[in-house]
């Protein structure tokens, strides 16, 4: 997947779905008719694991991607699904080099460079676009495009730590696992033998952003995610991401995404 942000490649016919499914429901129609295009799931509320037709199995995990390759052959079962909020996002398409010919992106697996939810909002704004009530496939596509190219990227960037950002990717890693707790960049620091100085600096070189805005920007990753979930309030929320003060966190919701989380929990869902 990495070499397609650098190909002149087209996008074809997509279609996107919304899907409710239930712990321990699946879904099996291509074990016996493999897929007839590619695709790119991603598990919002639930748990999956695919079964391959020669044996093989794949697990993916709540916030994950799976990319779905043309002729595919599995069966999928669900599991810890979140009963209170959409439990995959599914977009399909066909997929072109500048000859007309289709790409081999690798088998059925789990977009691993990526980190969790990470793609969940442009996955979510191509869904969307697609059931609008007025259907403007260029729309779809476009951002079907600028999904596409951005997860290529990241792969391509993502391939190799640097070795001189090797303890900072220590700390990132450890941000990500903890995102909910009030972490001391001190101490964040010294565990990855380096000077708090030196670990603020080569962060922001890493990620373009400092480790407390890193870390916010997980928090309101969540927070839309949680949004988006049925019969929870905005204190709830606030709460779930480690934010007491619900005010400061509609603050910060509204200067990160540029609207209110009531706003956003009202908008347009999928």
């Amino acid at each position: 997947m990495e070499r397609l942000c650098e190909t002149d490649f087209t996008v074809g016919r997509v279609n996107a779905h919304v899907q409710y499914w239930h712990d321990g429901e699946s879904y099996v129609q291509y074990m016996s008719t493999p897929r007839n295009e590619y695709g790119v799931m991603l598990l919002n509320g639930c748990e999956a694991r695919f079964v391959l037709h020669d044996g093989g199995e794949v697990f993916g995990r709540r916030g994950e991607v799976v990319f779905l390759p043309k002729r595919a052959q599995y069966t999928v079962s669900f599991s810890q699904c979140d009963e209170e909020t959409v439990r995959c996002l599914l977009i399909n398409f066909q997929l072109y080099d500048e000859r007309g010919q289709e790409f081999d992106l690798g088998p059925l697996n789990v977009l691993s460079f990526l980190r969790p939810f990470e793609v969940a909002e442009p996955i979510r704004q191509a869904v969307e676009l697609y059931r609008a009530a007025r259907y403007y496939p260029g729309a779809v596509k476009g951002a079907l495009y600028s999904l596409l190219v951005d997860m290529s990227d990241k792969k391509a960037r993502r391939r190799r730590v640097p070795v001189c950002f090797e303890g900072v990717e220590r700390g990132r890693a450890y941000l990500e696992r903890h995102w909910r707790e009030e972490v001391s960049l001190a101490a964040l620091a010294r565990d990855c033998l380096m000077s708090e100085s030196g670990f603020r600096k080569r962060f922001r070189e890493y990620t373009g952003c400092s480790p407390s805005e890193y870390r916010l920007n997980l928090r309101i990753a969540q927070a839309k995610r949680l949004l988006r979930s049925e019969s929870v309030s905005v204190g709830d929320v606030s709460l779930a991401v480690g934010i007491e003060d619900v005010n400061y966190f509609s603050r910060l919701f509204r200067r990160k995404t540029g609207q209110s989380p009531t706003a956003y929990m009202h908008g347009d869902l999928c």
